[in-house]
């Protein structure tokens, strides 16, 4: 019986590899968030600068405890409300998140995504993946699977084609600062909710 996309993917990457995955956003480039190694080949394939950090991808919101210290409140009701979906919140991280993935701070970026396969993918795995979208530092994500190919294919172990859903990128909001900031605002517009 021929091996699963999802057996293939999980392969790779604990070999310590690259594989890349459509997502509700954009496509992604994943790594096990474990592997400080493959965290290290994940920011030279992107020309991504050490400093700036890397998000991790959880399959369940009670997976929070694995990679962050706290849960405030606030955090824990926007997330209620929108995860799975596009939204990356930042919280203190535990000792177990590498700060090779942080880019050296004491904070993380977490998000569930709102993709039925990559959910699979993240639960099949069984731990937290390194996800970052699927472009060179500084240029636009990619949302298509040929410009993908194209632009990364050789350097990548595994990809599993698909469609994303929305097309732009995950809103972020860092809840260590008080009041909490949206960093970026991508597809969830939650301005008033923060009461900003």
């Amino acid at each position: 019986m021929p091996a699963s996309i999802i057996e293939i993917a999980i392969k790779a990457l604990k070999k310590g590899g690259i594989i890349a995955f459509p997502t509700d956003t954009v496509y992604g480039l994943a790594v096990d968030a474990q592997n400080d190694e493959a965290v290290g080949k994940l920011f030279k394939l992107k020309k991504r600068p050490s400093d700036k950090a890397v998000p991790i991808m959880i399959s369940d919101i009670a997976d929070i405890q694995l990679v962050a210290t706290e849960f405030p409140e606030n955090a824990r009701k926007l997330c209620t409300k929108y995860w799975p979906g596009a939204l990356t919140v930042i919280l203190e991280k535990t000792d177990t998140v590498s700060s090779v993935i942080t880019g050296g701070i004491n904070k993380v970026g977490i998000r569930i995504p709102d993709h039925d396969l990559v959910l699979e993918l993240l639960r099949e795995f069984g731990e937290p993946l390194a996800v970052t979208s699927a472009n060179i530092s500084g240029e636009e994500a990619i949302t298509d699977f040929v410009q993908l190919a194209d632009k990364f294919g050789r350097n990548l172990d595994f990809i599993i084609a698909g469609t994303v859903v929305h097309g732009r990128v995950s809103t972020v909001v860092d809840f260590t600062l008080n009041p909490p900031r949206v960093l970026r605002e991508g597809v969830i517009k939650i301005d008033r909710e923060l009461g900003l």
